[in-house]
């Protein structure tokens, strides 16, 4: 299998490439590890589709402290990365310890005050630096696994929309816009 015809989907080797990108970016931030708190960009990272938890990642190490709700679907989808379910905090800090990281960036955009003051609490001795944009500045440059994702979505939605207009008026007229929404999003999903 070629990889122009490579199927499309999660893939150790893709999260793995993103978290070298961050690695490097960390490095001329000169921060020896980073939390990341946004659910987008965790999913980014590690393929982990929870929204509470955090990745923690150094050099040569991913951690994801995950919610014992999430917790089956992070073992089963984050492939390459150490994952402790439970408490989010003691969860990090436990993350942290033996790592060799002293300053450690955090999402501060995406963290409430109350939270980076707990973050503080559980790291200890470490410095706590903004990492504002890291995580973005890696998802701006796509991959060509994502340029096919991009590809593939926009047939859909092409073809989603075909269907909707061949009908005419009756596919509009006297519903409302979720109902014409479900309806795209169902013939989207049978493209």
């Amino acid at each position: 299998m070629t990889a122009a015809n490579k199927p499309i989907g999660r893939d150790r080797d893709m999260f793995a490439a993103r978290r070298r990108a961050l690695m490097r970016r960390m490095k001329k931030a000169r921060l020896d590890g980073v939390v990341v708190t946004r659910p987008a960009d965790m999913f980014y990272l590690t393929g982990y589709e929870g929204d509470d938890g955090a990745v923690l990642i150094g050099a040569g190490w991913t951690c994801l402290a995950a919610s014992p709700l999430y917790g089956e679907h992070a073992h089963r989808d984050c492939l390459g990365v150490e994952v402790r379910v439970g408490r989010l905090w003691p969860g990090i800090a436990a993350a942290l310890k033996g790592r060799g990281v002293r300053r450690l960036g955090a999402q501060d955009e995406h963290l409430t005050v109350r939270a980076w003051h707990r973050l503080e609490a559980v790291i200890g001795s470490r410095k706590l630096m903004p990492a504002n944009g890291l995580v973005g500045q890696c998802r701006l440059v796509k991959d060509d696994r994502e340029v096919r994702m991009i590809s593939r979505a926009v047939r859909a939605a092409e073809e989603g929309f075909k269907v909707l207009f061949r009908r005419g008026k009756r596919a509009f007229v006297g519903r409302t816009e979720r109902q014409v929404a479900a309806e795209l999003d169902y013939q989207m999903a049978l493209a």
